[in-house]
């Protein structure tokens, strides 16, 4: 993830959270917006993206802009008419010329007072080419990638020693978002997947995972959670991490 990636994570985060500063140069763009939806605007937050075919050249990186707003996803056509009042918005105040735009988007921040704070509808961007997401776009894929890189190995390793001697090891890729937890045998793991003892230990890890879950990202992007056995990690993937997971 890159910085520009990571500056961009962190916004939309203090966004969801409530902390947003709307940035001088775009305050009348938010005051136009929120007068023409008729409805509070939490904030504007810029963006980029790579063009992709039939643009141009690809890769070249263009601006875009988000407007977040509370309350629930809108339908189709609520978002189709908040599009085009953005582009009116974009074209009237935006710092760049509207031709570079290759994307506008209505983002809806919902903000409940619960700690399960999360975006409402991530979904609704309109891309003008190809939907292939971006930056903001990949809020939810990183906030869980974040949520499992945030658990230490240890407590991980600690639910498995809760569980007995039958469990070889926990293993974690925070990357793919999945965790695995390994028994010493197919057998024992094939039989294992049948009983409620398996269904325990999932739910397990799952409330561990939601512990560190501050906007419930998990529940939209789901962590993988495998029962696994250390003898087919030695007969498939030839007792090779690399090739398990890749």
């Amino acid at each position: 993830m890159s910085a520009e990636d990571d500056d961009e994570f962190e916004e939309v985060a203090n966004v969801l959270r409530g902390r947003t500063v709307v940035d001088g140069e775009l305050r009348p763009a938010l005051d136009a917006l929120e007068a023409r939806l008729g409805q509070p605007v939490v904030t504007l937050t810029c963006g980029g993206m790579n063009s992709v075919a039939g643009h141009g050249v690809p890769g070249v990186e263009v601006p875009t802009m988000t407007a977040w707003v509370r309350g629930a996803a809108p339908d189709h056509e609520r978002r189709r008419q908040a599009d085009a009042v953005l582009d009116e918005i974009v074209a009237e105040f935006a710092p760049w010329r509207w031709r570079q735009f290759t994307a506008r988007a209505l983002r809806v921040g919902n903000l409940p007072r619960s700690r399960a704070r999360r975006i409402a509808a991530l979904a609704g961007i309109e891309y003008v080419t190809d939907p292939i997401l971006g930056g903001l776009g990949y809020f939810d894929e990183e906030a869980t990638t974040r949520v499992m890189a945030a658990i230490p190995q240890e407590r991980w390793e600690q639910s498995g020693d809760d569980w007995g001697a039958g469990v070889w090891t926990i293993a974690v890729n925070a990357d793919l978002r999945s965790v695995s937890v390994f028994v010493h045998t197919a057998a024992e793991a094939a039989q294992l997947q049948q009983t409620s003892r398996w269904y325990e230990w999932e739910r397990q890890l799952r409330a561990l995972i939601a512990e560190k879950d501050e906007f419930g990202s998990t529940s939209i992007v789901p962590v993988n959670v495998a029962l696994e056995s250390r003898e087919s990690l030695e007969s498939d993937w030839q007792g090779n991490w690399s090739y398990y997971w890749y």
